[in-house]
């Protein structure tokens, strides 16, 4: 497989429009060993391209923002990283909001089952 798409016919005929790739034009090249041997941990040319395409396609958010300018800690949410107070306003009233809907998300259930364990107990 090629990675790009068969060549269509343009609006003039006899004209073929060029192949689209599916692949970005300046992915790195693989490892030695690649597809047979593979792991997590990116050269530095990997991680440079994975935080290109982060900042191209997550613009404004909390991750481009960690991703260029750092994560100081392995935090559990992205939002307890001290470098992300660090983040513009926009970005961190948004991660104020997933923050608070994590909670809600994660509360629930524990709520749920609160309530249902004391009713459990008046019967």
């Amino acid at each position: 497989m090629s990675g790009r798409e068969p060549a269509s016919q343009a609006d003039d005929p006899g004209v073929v429009a060029g192949a689209k790739s599916h692949w970005h034009p300046r992915l790195p090249t693989p490892p030695d060993g690649f597809p047979r041997e593979a792991s997590f941990e990116l050269s530095p040319d990997e991680a440079e391209f994975l935080q290109g395409r982060i900042e191209e396609s997550c613009q404004g958010t909390l991750l481009a923002w960690l991703v260029r300018n750092g994560a100081v800690t392995d935090a559990a949410y992205p939002w307890d990283d001290p470098s992300a107070q660090t983040a513009p306003e926009p970005v961190r009233a948004t991660s104020r909001l997933a923050e608070r809907f994590s909670l809600h998300v994660e509360g629930m259930p524990l709520l749920y089952n609160l309530l249902a364990a004391e009713e459990v107990r008046r019967l």
